[in-house]
């Protein structure tokens, strides 16, 4: 199946049936989202992993070695004894689940991440300015963090033993 067979091509819109028979219903909510041209537009093929959207060899490689440093960081990370059936089995939100894989692989676009993809950054972090703004920062020693967990039901004992885990 093609996007275009999920248009009604005389009406220029989604064709609500097929999207939502085809997609599950948080994607089909998606999908109908985005708006169509209002013209009879030509299909292109974009590369997104170049500026120009043309697909270069060098663009490839990077690609293929970035994908390969993040796959030799999750195994890693996996070696550790994370178990991902454990984050991906809770109760919870999918964008809470995307977000609790995604600081654990280490892929928040936070101040320390963007500086090691030679994005021009200053990594201290931005809300208290007295550490480098990485994952272990942003939840467990930022003084700002600080006062974000004293308003949550976890008791202090519980927090104060994060934060001096997280001190050594």
């Amino acid at each position: 199946m093609r996007v275009s067979d999920l248009i009604d091509k005389e009406q220029c819109c989604w064709d609500l049936n097929k999207v939502r028979a085809c997609l599950e219903q948080e994607d089909a909510k998606m999908v109908l989202s985005i708006p169509l041209p209002t013209g009879n537009v030509a299909d292109k093929l974009i590369w997104h992993f170049n500026s120009n959207d043309k697909f270069s060899v060098k663009s490839a490689h990077h690609l293929a070695l970035n994908l390969s440093s993040k796959e030799q960081a999750s195994s890693s990370k996996m070696d550790s004894g994370l178990s991902w059936k454990f984050l991906w089995d809770r109760q919870i939100p999918p964008k809470m689940k995307t977000f609790g894989w995604k600081l654990c692989r280490g892929a928040l676009p936070l101040m320390h991440n963007l500086a090691k993809k030679q994005v021009a950054v200053m990594d201290t972090c931005p809300v208290c300015k007295a550490d480098n703004e990485t994952e272990h920062h942003l939840f467990l020693t930022c003084s700002f963090a600080w006062q974000v967990w004293a308003l949550t039901n976890i008791p202090w004992s519980v927090i104060s033993e994060w934060r001096s885990d997280a001190e050594d």
